[in-house]
């Protein structure tokens, strides 16, 4: 094994990025951070880098076998039920080949997001070999009954045998299901991305690199900044780290275009930057699943609250239609998303048949 270097992207550009150097023998060599500040050339080494897992679906899935373009289309039309964005803007990343019929890892990522961290990396002087989601950084537990549980500030990541995903630490306990937890220490942490530096699981930008075709290398950094606003905190920040860098000079002009080069349905706003900035209001700050997972269980925590229906639109954010058995009963359901730190704003409540029917929006909490 060569050395090899681990950036762990964090949630927002204005943190430090934890640097880990893997030693030839395998073995954590060295630990440091980058910022966007202390950004400089650094030294030739092959790198990894790790993204926060919270935006990205993994799952373990039966696919057919065919070339890497028919099983990702087959990983999307599996998962459809699961997405709240068109495929034409999703990223598939595929683990390694398996045997037909045997499960097989699958991740799904936001394209404008896996730019945006690669535009984030770039800014650090970064070039990846790759980009793995820090919820396949943990083995699965041999035990199907376990989950290994690592604690990343305010994040959980939770691998068990058939479960890989990065969440918040209040809705840990919902995910593990009463199974066994593994708390997973620094030790076992460090080894850990000692085997990912060594045997990276896949590349979430396997299929990302549609975004950058010819003609466009020159406003990708407004590309990111503008779409991917409406996906990820991260951007907010990256925005500002990168105000006064050459890549940022003339950007209001090169996203006004790249708006309507991208988003043809905001080509014909009186203010296209404006409109951008208002469906970030409605961005979720954590990612629609977590914002949906936060939803299901507070509907659960309310005695024969039910979830109608659940959707989710770039323009408007993620909405549902509850239905329960008492008006106090939404009040209720507005403290709990608040505890998760979302708000609930009520756009509609009837009664219909005995029950109460409330359509509401779910957003930033205040």
């Amino acid at each position: 094994m060569i050395p090899t270097r681990l950036v762990l992207i964090p949630v927002s550009a204005d943190l430090p990025a934890p640097v880990v150097i893997v030693g030839a023998d395998g073995a954590v060599a060295a630990q440091s951070a980058l910022t966007l500040d202390n950004a400089a050339d650094l030294a030739p080494m092959r790198t990894l880098a790790i993204a926060p897992g919270a935006d990205v679906l993994v799952r373990r899935l039966v696919l057919p076998v065919g070339s890497a373009a028919q099983v990702r289309a087959a990983a999307l039309w599996t998962l459809r039920a699961d997405l709240a964005a068109p495929a034409d803007r999703l990223s598939v990343a595929l683990g390694p080949a398996v045997k037909e019929g045997e499960p097989r890892t699958v991740a799904v990522v936001a394209t404008a997001l896996v730019q945006a961290w690669s535009d984030y990396l770039a800014s650090l002087g970064v070039r990846p070999e790759a980009i793995v989601p820090d919820n396949l950084i943990l083995p699965a537990p041999h035990e199907t009954n376990t989950v290994s549980r690592r604690d990343l500030g305010a994040d959980v990541v939770l691998r068990g045998a058939d479960l890989a995903v990065t969440t918040q630490i209040d809705l840990a306990d919902i995910m593990v299901e009463g199974r066994a937890v593994d708390l997973v220490d620094d030790v076992r942490w460090a080894r850990a991305l000692a085997a990912t530096a060594l045997a990276p699981p896949l590349d979430l930008r396997a299929t990302a690199s549609a975004a950058s075709a010819p003609g466009r290398k020159a406003w990708r950094l407004p590309i990111g900044l503008a779409a991917a606003l409406l996906v990820s905190p991260l951007l907010l920040a990256i925005g500002g780290g990168l105000r006064d860098t050459a890549l940022a000079r003339g950007a209001k002009d090169r996203t006004a275009t790249m708006i309507a080069t991208s988003a043809p349905e905001l080509a014909e706003a009186e203010n296209p930057a404006a409109e951008v900035r208002r469906r970030a209001e409605v961005a979720l700050p954590r990612g629609v699943g977590q914002a949906a997972a936060a939803l299901f269980a507070s509907v659960e925590g309310v005695d024969g609250a039910e979830i109608d229906a659940l959707s989710f639109e770039p323009a408007r954010g993620l909405s549902a239609t509850i239905s329960y058995p008492a008006f106090q009963d939404l009040d209720g359901l507005r403290t709990a998303m608040a505890a998760a730190g979302y708000g609930l704003i009520d756009e509609s409540t009837v009664e219909d048949n005995g029950r109460i029917v409330s359509g509401v929006l779910i957003g930033r909490d205040g």
